[in-house]
């Protein structure tokens, strides 16, 4: 993680986190619960592999938690869509 997060990337980071809460009716701990037990892909079942690759998923990158921990985590946790890039930060990287 970078030093200085944007304002922005925050506020988008929380409401993916409230959106996959609601969406899958678990915590987030619960849902790491899921990855930590069944999970089976090509990186640790980290809490920090867990947040960048769902937000990976949710921004439609290609990759995201299927690639991560493998089928049976990919098909047991829904990943709302959201829109984010540079144009949504709040301040002026460029």
């Amino acid at each position: 993680m970078p030093d200085e997060i944007d304002p922005a990337a925050m506020h988008a980071a929380r409401t993916l986190r409230m959106d996959m809460e609601r969406e899958n009716g678990l915590s987030i701990g619960d849902l790491l619960g899921l990855i930590e037990r069944d999970g089976d892909g090509d990186r640790p079942n980290t809490i920090d592999h867990f947040g960048h690759y769902a937000a990976m998923q949710a921004m439609g990158h290609g990759v995201g938690l299927n690639d991560a921990f493998g089928p049976d985590v990919y098909e047991a946790i829904k990943v709302p869509y959201v829109e984010f890039g540079s144009h949504s930060l709040s301040r002026d990287y460029f």
